[in-house]
């Protein structure tokens, strides 16, 4: 299973809107250990979600089963820091056009300021001159 989100192109394996409708949480989960992917656009406890953090506990404790006993105290652990997690990636989803735009905003301002402290000395130097 690839880790949760590593990608360069994390954005393109998101789950689509006719994903959700299609997808029925009573017959399947949402997704597999080979094809795992999160409802960015959604919540953390949405149903999609929250059968991909299952899908994610169940492939992780697979694999370190020497490591980690499968109890119950060590699947809630593993459970919640997945949630937080995807809480975490769901918000910077959310948050990623919004810091372009502020970053765009910030530098474009700051140009602005340059422009109007070069203009301003230059006139100095002319009116002193």
């Amino acid at each position: 299973m690839r880790t949760l989100i590593r990608d360069d192109d994390w954005l393109k394996d998101t789950v689509s809107d006719q994903d959700m409708a299609d997808w029925n949480p009573e017959l399947r989960e949402s997704c597999t250990a080979d094809t795992f992917r999160l409802h960015l656009s959604g919540t953390t406890c949405d149903p999609w979600n929250a059968s991909a953090t299952r899908v994610f506990t169940d492939d992780f404790l697979a694999k370190n089963a020497d490591t980690y006993p499968n109890d119950w105290t060590v699947r809630c652990m593993v459970l919640k820091k997945t949630r937080a997690y995807v809480k975490t990636l769901v918000k910077n989803f959310r948050d990623a056009p919004k810091n372009k735009e502020v970053k765009k905003e910030m530098r474009l301002a700051k140009s602005r300021y340059e422009r109007k402290v070069y203009v301003s000395t230059r006139k100095l130097l002319l009116v002193s001159t």
